[in-house]
């Protein structure tokens, strides 16, 4: 084989070579341009993303707002049922003493009333 024969066919194989890097390199741009819409779509899907984010924070911060509201009128609720708790209790504590006397008295009136039923059978 001369070398004029060896350059023609290393030359043709070159230029195999370079028809599939055209082939490959087109390829490559097919995907680049998939991959260029793909980013578009994360873009919008990543925006949708930033407004929901947004809208659950400021869900979050109105629902927090509102349960310290009510948290607060609980506690004022619950301190004027305490207060009355207390006041009750002091009442009770006091009519006590007034109640043992009462209490006696009927156990005695009781008593007597089944004495005195016992005589009439």
């Amino acid at each position: 084989m001369k070398v004029n024969e060896l350059k023609k066919e290393m030359d043709a194989r070159f230029d195999a070579v370079d028809a599939r890097f055209d082939a490959v390199d087109a390829r490559f741009a097919t995907v680049d341009a998939r991959f260029e819409a793909v980013d578009r779509r994360f873009e919008v899907v990543d925006r949708r993303f930033d407004a929901v984010e947004a809208r659950i924070v400021d869900e979050g911060e109105r629902t927090r707002r509102h349960f310290d509201v009510v948290a607060e009128s609980l506690r004022s609720d619950i301190r004027v049922i305490a207060e009355r708790v207390v006041a009750l209790d002091k009442r009770m504590a006091a009519s006590e003493s007034e109640r043992i006397p009462i209490i006696s008295t009927l156990s005695d009136h009781e008593l007597r009333l089944r004495v005195l039923e016992q005589h009439r059978r």
